[in-house]
């Protein structure tokens, strides 16, 4: 049987107008209010703010973890 990769939980966000799950890792920026963040999609480019109780947090497999996005499909075959 063979070792299935170590998996890293870490808080990602959709992109709202591509639907790819970006991790948001280091993203984040304390506010004075609540935390928020700014995002650059890697996949269409959209730039857009976040607040960071919109993130999940997701299991990621190490080579996705460290791509720094993923989609949809990629959680269903993992």
């Amino acid at each position: 049987m063979a070792e299935e990769e170590p998996k890293v939980h870490c808080p990602c966000i959709t992109c709202s107008k591509c639907g790819v799950w970006i991790v948001a890792i280091d993203r984040v920026v304390a506010d004075q209010s609540h935390e928020t963040g700014k995002m650059l999609c890697p996949e269409c480019g959209e730039r857009f703010d976040f607040d960071a109780d919109r993130a999940r947090v997701y299991p990621l497999r190490q080579s996705v973890y460290e791509r720094g996005y993923f989609y949809p499909s990629e959680m269903r075959d993992s």
